[in-house]
């Protein structure tokens, strides 16, 4: 039992002193897309809303992202903090939890039926026998 609560203990100094992870990656909800690519302390993206492509420029603050966002002429700030797989984006006041996004992976192709697998299809063929003399 004591190894057990030591090795906790220790995982969660490890786990502490690594920071808070990446913020790499695709978050999402109904309202929000939110793609973010860097590494380190500095982020670049886009931010999607109402069909609109924002730029995204962050950096990472203790345990969350801040930064901003642009709409023609006009910049937004905005927070991003981790909860669980989620985050949470917040800007001017209202607050919208993204979920985080498996990256996709590529479907199969569709089945051409034994074309798609090399093999030739079955032939039926009728075979006599001959009497030999």
């Amino acid at each position: 039992m004591l190894v057990k609560i030591v090795t906790l203990a220790v995982l969660s100094v490890v786990a502490m002193a690594q920071g808070p992870g990446s913020f790499a990656g695709e978050y999402k909800n109904a309202e929000v897309s939110l793609q973010l690519a860097g590494s380190g302390d500095q982020y670049t993206g886009t931010l999607q809303y109402q069909g609109a492509s924002l730029p995204v420029r962050a950096r990472v603050r203790g345990n969350e992202l801040e930064g901003t966002f642009r709409l023609e002429t006009q910049e937004f700030a905005f927070r991003l903090k981790r909860e669980g797989s989620a985050v949470v984006l917040t800007t001017d006041g209202t607050s919208y939890r993204l979920e985080d996004r498996p990256p996709r992976r590529p479907r199969p192709p569709k089945s051409k039926g034994w074309q798609a697998h090399g093999a030739m299809p079955r032939a039926s063929c009728a075979f006599s026998r001959t009497a030999r003399a």
